[in-house]
């Protein structure tokens, strides 16, 4: 059963002075002048620093704290929610939070399993209860959500990609953290989706904590990949930064007749930094192996899940050798295995994906 914030029914919002907010006490004006923080023509920022864990739902839990830049404490404040089932407005219905002149901010909350700040317009009209965080963009300037979520699988531990209700790369899309999105269930398979929201597109991503070395990366995926709709994405890959990054991909990238697999060592522009293929799968489980050292990179792929690879070439549904200028060094390379689609377009079909790892 879910469990709810409840009993919030007076409207009270935070006193605050020059120092810090530490209490929920009844709406009164703030205390001290407006000041420029950072430089105000530059993007804003907000960052949640500290929270309650996940506990007790409806009840106080503490405070949450934070800082934000690039801004006027005339004209915006934070507001913040917990999150049970929905996001709740904290401290209290209506609660505004001031943002003293070093960009900080502090109040009270009742316990969640995550806290939002909002950084908006200070005439923005709060909802007391949301479903999901609004997108970026009018009167919301700026949104973080903490903690970030993270599960463990195959031995590792992952945070899980959220895009906190804006639009972010690879796409852009929308990404989910939501546990109707990304989940590990009782055998331990890993469940990424791409489903459909409100009429938002939401799909999943994670990405191993630690840094790997050298050596050998086998993905064990089920479903039938080479039937996508032509504009989902399926990547497992290793990945630093733009320019050091590792990619098994399954897309036939928007084209209906397209090929359907690539290996690419980025940047993918690099002649001979690519290899594309067509494969048609017979049988829904599926390995991809990535090889990494720092002389080569060997790519495989072959059907059924196994931890070797098959003796005779022929077996294999794709294979590439990599010997170019590119390859990463070790260590520094994150494992990330994700499911999205090109430039955010909804699949054509309308159905929502769903692959297990």
């Amino acid at each position: 059963m879910r469990r709810r914030n409840h009993g919030i029914g007076i409207r009270w919002a935070p006193l605050v002075s020059c120092g810090l907010l530490s209490l929920a006490l009844p709406l009164r004006a703030p205390e001290c002048g407006a000041c420029v923080v950072g430089d105000p023509e530059a993007t804003p920022t907000v960052e949640i620093t500290g929270h309650p864990g996940d506990c007790c739902y409806g009840e106080w839990a503490g405070p949450v704290s934070g800082v934000a830049n690039n801004l006027d404490t005339d004209l915006v404040a934070i507001r913040l929610y917990a999150r049970t089932d929905n996001y709740y407005i904290q401290p209290l219905q209506g609660s505004l939070i001031e943002i003293d002149c070093e960009g900080r901010f502090s109040s009270q909350t009742h316990g969640g399993r995550q806290y939002a700040a909002i950084l908006c317009d200070r005439e923005w009209e709060a909802p007391d209860v949301l479903e999901e965080l609004p997108p970026l963009g009018g009167e919301i300037l700026a949104i973080d959500r903490q903690p970030e979520r993270r599960i463990s699988f195959a031995g590792l531990e992952w945070i899980v990609k959220s895009s906190r209700a804006g639009r972010a790369d690879p796409g852009p899309n929308y990404w989910s953290d939501d546990e109707e999105s990304v989940w590990v269930d009782a055998e331990g398979a890993l469940h990424l989706t791409i489903r459909e929201v409100g009429g938002d597109w939401l799909c999943s991503e994670v990405e191993s904590v630690d840094p790997v070395d050298y050596g050998s990366y086998t993905f064990h995926t089920q479903g039938l990949v080479d039937r996508f709709d032509p504009c989902v994405v399926l990547g497992l890959f290793l990945y630093e930064r733009v320019d050091q990054e590792i990619d098994i991909e399954y897309s036939r990238w928007c084209e209906a007749g397209g090929q359907n697999g690539q290996f690419v060592v980025q940047p993918w522009t690099t002649p001979g930094n690519r290899h594309r293929f067509s494969f048609t799968q017979g049988d829904p489980l599926l390995s991809s192996r990535i090889a990494w050292q720092p002389g080569g990179i060997e790519f495989q792929v072959w059907e059924g899940h196994s931890d070797e690879a098959p003796a005779d070439p022929a077996d294999l549904v794709a294979g590439w050798s990599y010997t170019g200028p590119d390859i990463p060094a070790a260590p520094g390379e994150r494992i990330h295995i994700n499911l999205w689609l090109v430039d955010g377009a909804p699949p054509a079909d309308g159905q929502e994906v769903e692959v297990v790892v």
